[in-house]
């Protein structure tokens, strides 16, 4: 008894692991296809996150790059200043000069005409008595009253020219001066802003690099995906959805007698009663034995017990067991349609000699065949 309990519940274990293999590896397909299909969602979020960081990021390099153009252009206009301000210096300068020039000649035409104004007082009176005299004293007056006049005014200009050109040379000080500051400032600011113009490169790069790695992400993910999804057709297609057996219309798998009853029997060898979950049909060895009905042959190996076994997926959680096979014809994942033949029945694992032993399960209850099969007439 405990070696039939062992056998039995070899089978039982054998059912289940094939009942539930295939939906099992479905439903861990389909929980790992549903765990990357949140994952590509996650990545493509973290990629829309990066695009619009790079896009924020680009436009304040842009601005930074506005910023600057501006210094310079600011710049630029303060050395243009600066510029125009020397050159009104260097034509106040070149003025001085050519003024400076006619200054020095008036001051010795003044000498000169210092000394002949001298002489012509130590000639006294009686020079100017005779009327020849007077009229060249008269005119020599008026000639070097003009010339005076002519001094005084170059004088005049000199002295403005000087006044305007100390008042220019001073303004441009004062202006140099304030522009030295400002260009100071601008420095300043310039060396600011391109140090954060480099960080701002520096994430854009960051995360331009972050993107490139979620869109590869996201390619990968979606090809471990479309691979998923392809196993999960073929482990559907694996599952016969359509029930393919209908009770008291299946064919026999053999034509033979009836040796063991489908479950409670009084066995005459051992004077005891015992339990049978299907039923064993004596023919001679080697007679060929078929499918009951279309269906994927789930298992075909030998089994302790049972000797060589074949196991067939009807659909439905309907399986067909056929037993003590001396040779199997099908093999493991073929389909097999209604009066295929499955192999060659012999007495490997049976105690009753050649037999076939065939069951009938709903998922891992057995059934009495009987109810299935067509009446044997």
């Amino acid at each position: 008894m405990n070696n039939k309990s062992l056998i039995y519940f070899s089978l039982c274990f054998l059912l289940c692991f094939v009942c539930t293999s295939v939906f099992a590896s479905l439903q861990t397909k389909q929980q790992e296809l549903k765990r990357i299909k949140m994952q590509i969602k996650t990545v493509k979020k973290k990629f829309i996150l990066k695009q619009r960081e790079e896009e924020r990021i680009s436009q304040e390099i842009k601005q930074i790059e506005q910023r600057l153009k501006t210094l310079n252009q600011k710049q630029r206009e303060i050395e243009a200043s600066i510029n125009h301000l020397n050159q009104e210096l260097m034509n106040l300068k070149e003025q001085k000069i050519r003024i400076e020039t006619s200054l020095d000649l008036v001051k010795k035409q003044l000498t000169q005409r210092l000394i002949a104004i001298y002489q012509w007082h130590r000639l006294g009176l009686l020079s100017m008595l005779s009327p020849t005299g007077l009229k060249n004293a008269f005119l020599t007056s008026t000639y070097l009253g003009q010339l005076v006049k002519q001094d005084q005014a170059l004088l005049n200009k000199y002295q403005i020219l000087k006044e305007n050109f100390d008042n220019l040379e001073n303004a441009r000080k004062e202006k140099l001066a304030k522009v030295e500051r400002y260009q100071l400032q601008i420095k300043d600011l310039k060396t600011q802003i391109e140090r954060e113009k480099r960080k701002k490169i520096a994430l854009l790069h960051q995360a331009k690099q972050a993107k490139e790695r979620y869109r590869r992400k996201a390619i990968e993910l979606k090809r471990a995906a479309a691979r998923l999804e392809k196993i999960i057709k073929n482990l559907k297609k694996q599952q016969i959805k359509k029930q393919q057996i209908k009770a008291g219309h299946l064919p026999w798998p053999v034509k033979g007698k009836i040796i063991v009853p489908f479950g409670k029997y009084y066995n005459e060898d051992t004077s005891t009663y015992l339990l049978s979950n299907g039923i064993e049909i004596k023919v001679p060895a080697g007679t060929p034995f078929k499918a009951v009905a279309s269906g994927k042959v789930v298992y075909a190996d030998w089994l302790k017990g049972y000797g060589n076994i074949i196991i067939l997926d009807h659909g439905n959680g309907y399986y067909t067991l056929y037993a003590h096979a001396i040779s199997l014809y099908k093999k493991k994942g073929s389909w097999v349609k209604a009066g295929e033949v499955l192999g060659k029945v012999g007495e490997m694992g049976s105690i009753n000699g050649p037999t076939l032993y065939f069951e009938l399960r709903h998922h891992t209850k057995p059934i009495d065949p009987f109810t299935w099969l067509r009446p044997n007439k």
